[in-house]
């Protein structure tokens, strides 16, 4: 029974890595399937380039004996420059790829839902 037990425990484990290598596969190299996802990647990324903004977010002083990010500072060259307008046109390229009509429709709707807010606040 107990050995039952641990290979069915085995069986979850190995189905949630694979799920999850699997996830990992589809932000990184592949086109995400939810804008979400591949906006909170390219934050996340972002974040991690730039030690200025990993101390003004201040969730990354507690490890700051891994990220040494406290003790440097990133002063722009040619060479980043031309690294970050790639990174830009790549980023450019897979945003592209999304359909933005069905966004549109919801950025509309939320827009209207935000001026209607703000004018009941207003006549109150």
């Amino acid at each position: 029974m107990i050995k039952r037990t641990f290979k069915a425990i085995g069986m979850l484990l190995i189905f949630g890595v694979s799920l999850a290598s699997l996830y990992i596969v589809n932000l990184f190299f592949m086109k995400p399937a939810s804008i979400d996802h591949f906006l909170g990647k390219e934050f996340l990324i972002g974040l991690a380039d730039s030690p200025e903004s990993m101390t003004y977010i201040g969730i990354f002083d507690q490890f700051n004996w891994i990220t040494k990010h406290n003790s440097n500072l990133s002063i722009p060259n040619p060479d980043d420059l031309q690294a970050d307008i790639r990174d830009a046109r790549k980023t450019l390229k897979m945003l592209n790829k999304y359909k933005l009509t069905l966004f549109i429709d919801k950025v509309f709707y939320f827009s209207e839902l935000l001026n209607d807010f703000f004018l009941c606040v207003r006549w109150r």
